[in-house]
């Protein structure tokens, strides 16, 4: 493919932990459904998988994001703004998948994937169950 850049594939590992239900809040929205649909390929499921690593993991992939990630820009719906969010494509056994960076979020040491599926029960996973995530990076 010319001009797409890759680096290659990264492995990660944390610790499955609760989120506050934020995440499937938005990820019903039509206007973030339409986008990510267009920029990943897939309509997420309503809700993240929330993982947690260390500060220091998720200070680097936000960084990643920021340079290589895709963006899905904000938007505004029914008198609502909606922000951005940065994407990195990645995978969590058979399911791909995206490691998506609101910019309204405050998590400084938990990641969140967003799915075409529901994550945690397709690979029976419970709060601390570790979970292995590959990055694999296109743009």
């Amino acid at each position: 493919m010319g001009g797409s850049k890759s680096f290659g594939v990264n492995q990660l590992v944390g610790r499955v932990v609760s989120g506050s239900g934020r995440g499937a809040q938005y990820l019903r929205e039509e206007g973030y459904k339409k986008r990510f649909q267009e920029k990943l390929g897939f309509t997420p499921y309503p809700g993240t998988l929330n993982i947690k690593l260390t500060k220091k993991a998720v200070e680097n992939l936000r960084k990643t994001a920021e340079e290589v990630g895709l963006r899905i820009n904000g938007f505004f719906d029914g008198g609502k703004m909606f922000g951005g969010v940065l994407c990195l494509p990645a995978r969590v056994g058979d399911v791909s998948c995206a490691i998506i960076f609101p910019e309204k979020s405050t998590h400084l040491d938990v990641v969140e994937l967003a799915a075409p599926i529901n994550l945690r029960q397709h690979h029976r996973l419970g709060d601390g169950d570790k979970v292995e995530i590959k990055l694999g990076v296109r743009r």
